[in-house]
């Protein structure tokens, strides 16, 4: 049965890719591009649909899986016309001087060793040290599926507040995700969360690796990838069954959905579609990700329409929200019918707010923690980057991209977000500020860090040098 707990999102996820992708997704590096965000994107629509069936029926039952796989079906159908009706096209070139580049076999076989490496070093943690994970997996996500696997038709009594930090207001995508597993293959078994933890994980390494490799050329890709697997932190995170590796998954896909519009700006309004589903399904896994939701639009549609066409932007804009209405129904049910309020945001501390906002001590406290986490994330890895573009320079045409400057600026900002979360919300004692700040900030970092080197090698030069290629119009 374990196939059969991977084949819908698979094939529902992949299906809406190849459906909406521009004519040439489907060849080469950009089939991987397209298999990683599509199963991505199908986890997020299967544990979307599941829970609305939860929520109206109360159990998960054949009648289901037979929908779901027949939706599966047909959506494959349907791609599989688009893609025996495509016309063959010349590819577009990468960001490079030359389009005759190669790459070097040694970089490669870096790359190669240290994901073995990687991959053997996750399953010794995963299923011989953590097979149910770490505190957060236990105490929130892999203990919320274990209730709505075990808890019969009282599932929805694992969103109460009996259980001390379990925080129920968390969103579904991880713990539904599981548990639709678990419930396919009959059995609570350790297996289903290691599988998603792991594609999170290394779903995000290859998405990097093949979007550069898109967009910079192999060398560039296979650099940002390295730069991953050495990012010891984020595989950590990722054995440890945390639900920060899939934000930082749907995050990345986002940025890079903006990043594949802008070289195709035909199908703009259907990668925006996209775009507005993985940005759902961010704020469906953890509520950062409706921070990360709210400054998409106020970044990339309201400062476009203001700055440029703001006709073609409000196109975009409404396929953008197309994309997200589904899974935005899903989170608006779950937050009204079943999540109790936030423990740190609620209107019951809106006095601790005002006292907070003006407390300088609480400013210093949480700065002094952002530089040193930030400068020493992962052993001081981000002092490579800055060898790197020392080395290799910036590409000074995408410093004139708007587009692009938006999309560098969407991980700082968010990043001032949780800054003034801390400062504001946390605590209001400063030693239990203190304890926030060292249990969870690195995980934060881990949110953006994805994103943050799929831009950085995306904006230097490297291997391939000087971006001069002009963009395609996409069918």
């Amino acid at each position: 049965m374990y196939p059969l707990a991977v084949f819908s999102p698979f094939l529902i996820g992949t299906s809406i890719i190849a459906i909406l992708f521009p004519k040439d997704s489907l060849r080469k590096v950009n089939l991987l591009i397209s298999i990683c965000l599509g199963i991505g994107l199908g986890l997020g629509i299967t544990s979307s649909l599941a829970f609305l069936w939860l929520a109206t029926d109360g159990q998960l039952t054949s009648q289901y899986y037979i929908g779901e796989f027949s939706l599966a079906v047909i959506l494959a159908f349907s791609a599989g016309y688009r893609i025996a009706t495509l016309k063959k096209t010349q590819s577009d070139p990468v960001l490079c001087s030359n389009p005759e580049y190669s790459s070097l076999g040694w970089l490669k076989n870096i790359f190669l060793i240290l994901l073995l490496f990687s991959v053997a070093s996750f399953l010794l943690k995963t299923f011989g040290d953590s097979p149910h994970g770490k505190w957060d997996a236990w105490a929130i996500w892999n203990f919320r599926a274990r209730w709505l696997f075990r808890g019969g038709d009282q599932w929805a009594y694992g969103f109460s507040n009996y259980v001390i930090d379990s925080h129920p207001d968390y969103p579904q995508l991880l713990p539904v995700s599981v548990f639709r597993g678990w419930n396919l293959v009959g059995k609570d078994t350790i297996t289903i969360p290691i599988l998603i933890a792991g594609f999170f994980t290394f779903g995000s390494i290859l998405l990097i690796l093949s979007s550069i490799a898109r967009f910079r050329g192999p060398n560039q890709g296979y650099l940002a990838a390295v730069t991953m697997l050495l990012t010891t932190k984020f595989l950590k995170v990722g054995a440890h069954q945390y639900s920060d590796n899939p934000l930082a998954f749907y995050i990345l896909s986002t940025i890079i959905l903006f990043s594949i519009k802008k070289r195709y700006p035909a199908a703009a309004l259907r990668i925006m579609f996209l775009a507005g589903m993985t940005t759902s399904c961010a704020f469906w896994t953890k509520n950062e990700g409706l921070v990360f939701c709210v400054l998409i639009i106020l970044v990339h549609f309201i400062g476009d329409m203001i700055l440029n066409d703001w006709r073609r932007s409000l196109k975009e804009f409404s396929s953008f929200i197309s994309g997200l209405t589904p899974v935005l129904g899903t989170w608006i049910l779950f937050k009204l019918k079943f999540a109790p309020p936030n423990d740190i945001v609620n209107l019951n501390r809106l006095s601790d707010f005002g006292n907070n906002l003006l407390d300088f001590d609480r400013y210093h406290m949480v700065l002094v923690a952002f530089v040193k986490e930030i400068f020493f994330f992962n052993d001081g890895v981000f002092f490579l980057l800055v060898v790197y573009l020392s080395i290799s320079g910036i590409n000074k045409v995408l410093l004139k991209d708007r587009q692009f400057l938006a999309q560098a600026a969407l991980p700082v900002l968010l990043l001032g977000c949780y800054f003034f979360t801390y400062v504001i919300f946390s605590h209001n004692n400063l030693n239990n500020l203190e304890w926030h700040l060292g249990s969870s900030l690195d995980r934060l970092v881990i949110h953006i860090w994805p994103a943050w080197v799929f831009l950085f090698f995306y904006g230097v030069d490297g291997p391939e040098k000087s971006p001069v290629s002009k963009t395609k119009n996409g069918i």
